[in-house]
């Protein structure tokens, strides 16, 4: 999303007041992204097939309006089921908060995704992508050496969604085991 880590949701809801309770073709809803953001077509093309991926709006014989989590979110203004929409839909979002009982580095958390989740990312914009979200909500904060960590609203929130274990401590089921002929 445009606008820096902070302004995630600042800039969702600029989309979410755009659309209100008109359906909008998605040409027109990437042309008004563009004009608001200063962004290229591209860029404006991807922040709305991730819309309609998150579910946070969606396309109604091809006019694009705002789904319930977006409606209740825009009317309550409350982030934690919004967040918990995106933790449905993206992987790592409960679990990085989870990760931030303690700072951590941008950079130690993508090795840990990669080591305990196999997530296999060679870059480190899946984290800020993340960061972004988790920080607009409130969720998770950055100290001044650049170290993330979860703010007071981050166990609340944590609360309210299904954390996956890593898949090194997963539980192990009775058809994972080889048995040994005696």
């Amino acid at each position: 999303m445009p606008g820096g880590s902070e302004s995630y949701l600042k800039s969702l809801r600029w989309i979410g007041t755009s659309i209100g309770n008109r359906r909008v073709s998605r040409a027109e809803l990437e042309a008004e992204i563009m004009g608001r953001f200063s962004i290229t077509p591209s860029y404006a093309s991807e922040i709305v097939k991730l819309l309609l991926k998150l579910e946070f709006i969606q396309d109604h014989s091809g006019s694009c309006v705002l789904s319930h989590v977006m409606e209740s979110w825009m009317s309550s203004g409350d982030d934690a089921p919004l967040i918990a929409q995106l933790h449905t839909k993206a992987q790592l979002i409960g679990e990085m908060l989870e990760l931030l009982a303690d700072p951590k580095t941008a950079p130690h958390l993508l090795q840990h995704a990669n080591e305990h989740y196999g997530m296999g990312w060679t870059v480190g914009q899946q984290i800020e992508t993340r960061r972004g979200w988790l920080q607009s909500a409130g969720l998770m904060a950055c100290t001044h050496d650049k170290r993330l960590y979860r703010t007071d609203a981050g166990p609340a929130f944590l609360g309210l969604v299904e954390v996956e274990p890593p898949l090194d401590r997963c539980p192990v089921s009775p058809s994972d085991v080889t048995r040994t002929p005696s």
